[in-house]
């Protein structure tokens, strides 16, 4: 996932960008979802902002079950909002910085 802190989003819309894929890792059809899919899933949340502003906020991790799906909420509450003196935009830059995070993890590249 890819979360857009850029000088476009205000800090509310952030926080609710942030806030809502929490809750979406709560919902239990989400949460079955994972659960039920052979091998679980894997997420990683990348922020990014301007040039040179893209950040790693949470790496690679495997959910395999409801709780697996509960515990990332929780883990995506805390992250901090990278670049809140923001100034510009990134996404080509973010979109070129996709594919290293995917290679050798999988075949498909959704970016979202």
């Amino acid at each position: 996932m890819s979360w857009d802190v850029s000088a476009i989003m205000t800090p509310d819309e952030c926080i609710l960008q942030r806030d809502g894929t929490a809750e979406a890792f709560r919902d239990p059809i989400v949460q079955n979802m994972i659960a039920l899919s052979p091998g679980g899933i894997a997420v990683v949340i990348l922020q990014w902002a301007g040039p040179g502003e893209q950040t790693l906020a949470v790496s690679w991790t495997a959910l395999n079950s409801i709780s697996d799906a509960r515990a990332f909420a929780d883990i995506i509450e805390r992250i901090p909002l990278a670049y809140p003196g923001r100034k510009g935009t990134a996404r080509r830059r973010q979109a070129a910085l996709v594919p290293s995070l995917f290679a050798g993890r999988s075949e498909r590249m959704p970016l979202d």
